[in-house]
Parts: C-alpha cells; sequence; structure tokens
C-alpha cells in the first residue's frame, strides 16, 4: 500500500508492506513486514503491529507490536503514553520513553534511551543502549548493558549492569545483584538490604543510601557523604584504597583484602579476615572485636572504640605500629608488636 498519507482512523488495515506517512488515531494497523515512513500513533483503542517501522515512531497512546514477535525502529521512537509489546524491541538513535514497553529484550544500540516520567519498561532478558538515562518511571530487567545516568524513579535488575553507574536524585532507587563497572552515588538508595551487591569497579558516594546484605568491593571505594548500612561489607581491592568514613555507617562485619583501609561505624565492628597495609577502624558507638577463626594482617594500624577493643586471634600479625584507644584494649600478636598511642 503506498500513499503520501495514510490516515487511519478506524476500521482495519492489513498489508504486507506500507510505504506512506502514517498518521493512527484509531483502528487497527497489522503490516507483516515494513512501514516505510515515519509513524504517528495516537487514540486509546488503536492497534499497530508490524515488523519494521523504517521511519521515527510516535505513539501518544494505544498499543504497539506483538508480544511474540520482534519490531524494529530505524528511526527516533517518541513515546508519550501507549504501550509497547515484543519479543525484541530494537530502536533508533535518542529514542525516549514515558509509557510502557514490555520486551523479551530492548537494544537501542550505542546511543541515548531516555526513560521519563511514569514509564514502566519492563524487559525480562537484557536491555542494551549507549546511555540508559532514567529520570523517573521504572525500568525492570535482567541484565542492563549501559553506562546508567539515574536522576529518579527506579532500576531493579536480578542479575547485571554492565556499565559505569551515576545515581543522583533523592527520589532515586537502584537495585541490582552486580555493577560490572563503577558505581557514582550522590543522592537516592542503591541496594536492598536482604540481598547481596557486588561492584567490580571503584564506589564513590557523595550522598544517598547503600543497602546490602552483603556489599562486595573490587575496585576499591571512596565516601565524602552518605550511608552505608551492610551485614557484611567485603573488598577485593589488593591495589586499592577503601575509604569509608561516614559516621552513619554501620558494618556488621568487615572482611576483605586492599592497600589502605579506613573505616567509621556507627555502632559496633567486628573485624573478619583483614588484610592491608594500614588499617584504621573507628566504632563510635561500641566495641571493635574479631571473629573467632579470622586473623587480622596489617601495617600500621588505628583502632579507636567506644567500648573494647578486643583482637586476640593468635594468628594476628601487626608489622606496624598498633595505636588503640579504647574502654579495655587487649591485642594480640604472632610475633613482636609495637605500640604506638595507647589509651585504655
Amino acid at each position: 500500500l503506498t500513499a503520501g498519507t495514510l490516515d487511519v482512523d478506524g476500521g482495519t488495515v492489513d498489508a504486507k508492506n506500507i510505504t506512506a506517512k502514517v498518521d493512527q488515531d484509531g483502528g487497527a494497523i497489522t503490516v507483516t513486514e515494513t512501514i516505510k515512513g515515519d509513524v504517528e500513533v495516537d487514540g486509546a483503542t488503536s492497534t499497530l503491529k508490524a515488523a519494521k517501522v523504517d521511519g521515527k515512531l510516535t505513539q501518544d497512546n494505544g498499543t504497539v507490536g506483538d508480544a511474540g514477535k520482534a519490531l524494529e525502529v530505524t528511526g527516533k521512537l517518541t513515546q508519550n503514553g501507549g504501550a509497547i509489546n515484543a519479543s525484541t524491541l530494537t530502536l533508533g538513535a535518542d529514542s525516549e520513553v514515558t509509557g510502557t514497553v514490555k520486551a523479551g529484550t530492548v537494544a537501542a544500540g550505542t546511543t541515548t534511551l531516555k526513560v521519563s516520567g511514569s514509564a514502566d519498561v519492563n524487559v525480562t532478558e537484557t536491555l542494551t543502549a549507549g546511555t540508559l538515562d532514567v529520570d523517573g518511571g521504572a525500568v525492570d530487567a535482567k541484565n542492563i548493558t549501559a553506562k546508567v545516568d539515574q536522576d529518579g524513579g527506579t532500576i531493579t535488575v536480578t542479575e547485571t549492569i554492565t556499565g559505569n553507574v551515576d545515581v543522583a536524585g533523592d527520589a532515586s532507587t537502584l537495585k541490582a545483584a552486580k555493577v560490572d563497572g563503577a558505581l557514582t552515588q550522590h543522592a537516592g538508595t542503591v541496594g536492598e538490604a536482604s540481598e547481596a551487591l557486588e561492584v567490580t569497579g571503584a564506589l564513590t558516594q557523595n550522598g544517598g543510601t547503600i543497602n546490602a546484605d552483603t556489599l562486595t568491593l573490587k575496585g576499591g571505594a571512596t565516601q565524602t557523604a552518605g550511608k552505608i548500612d551492610a551485614n557484611t561489607l567485603a573488598f577485593d581491592s589488593e591495589a586499592a584504597d577503601v575509604s569509608l568514613t561516614s559516621d552513619q555507617n554501620d558494618f556488621d562485619t568487615i572482611k576483605g583484602n586492599a592497600k589502605n583501609v579506613k573505616l567509621v561505624d556507627a555502632n559496633a565492628i567486628e573485624l573478619g579476615e583483614v588484610s592491608a597495609e594500614a588499617l584504621d577502624v573507628e566504632a563510635k558507638a561500641g566495641a571493635i572485636t574479631q571473629t573467632a577463626t579470622d586473623k587480622v594482617v596489617a601495617g600500621a594500624t588505628t583502632l579507636k572504640a567506644a567500648g573494647d577493643i578486643t583482637l586476640a586471634n593468635a594468628a594476628n600479625d601487626f608489622t606496624g605500629a598498633v595505636a588503640a584507644e579504647g574502654k579495655n584494649v587487649k591485642l594480640v600478636d604472632a610475633n613482636a608488636i609495637e605500640l604506638g598511642e595507647v589509651s585504655a
């Protein structure tokens, strides 16, 4: 079917291909192959199904696509409302979503996919883009492969975000099992108290809250503000520093290997297996203790607690001077030990 403009307000149009600008305000359009031209879909009862839109797609209402079939849009998608369903949704450059999208996979190439307003994007497998820009709405996916810029809304990923992530906006919430890249947080909430979170790149927290059952850091960490609440803090970044010094932090147990480690906890803190060139730990309202079977191996060590300091494992090895300030201080070293400034 060829026309300058195909204007559909009702009825049914079925074709193998359409070459036309399509304006739809009602009715049903079904194209088994390609619509060649820009398409505009409006009208709550409008339905449009096609394998490919070779042009721009603007949707204000209605339903586009078929849940069991792939849909490709070569131009920009501008979705202001309505719903898109597809097994695989392939989008052109700089697409924008504020409606509902349900798909097995979403591929936006190397460009930006913007999600805002009251959008509801549900991807059962992987969402891929150059940048995923989320200002509002909700994005749910098994995996995301993209640089993620979040200034609002909710992102929930059951497995992995592959790419660097930047979280801002007080209302932002991000949940993922793994961030395979750097995580920078300025505001909002990252993680979930009952779930594990792993960050393979550098963690930089300038505000907001991170919640996790176990938080694993593999690229070092710095913190200028904010809060981390984790039952277990684990770090595996031998060549990088871990510096988490907010007095709001709450770690039950810490363990791992890093170059220089500096930690502040609002309450008590328990040390597991820890290895560091330098170790600085402060428990503002409790004791510093260690698990019964784990040792601390550290160079220069500074310990400060409102309660007791008890590091009594016979395998401990402090290779640098140990400074300590606590109510009662008990230290055991497998070898010799050098005391720095001690107050007890």
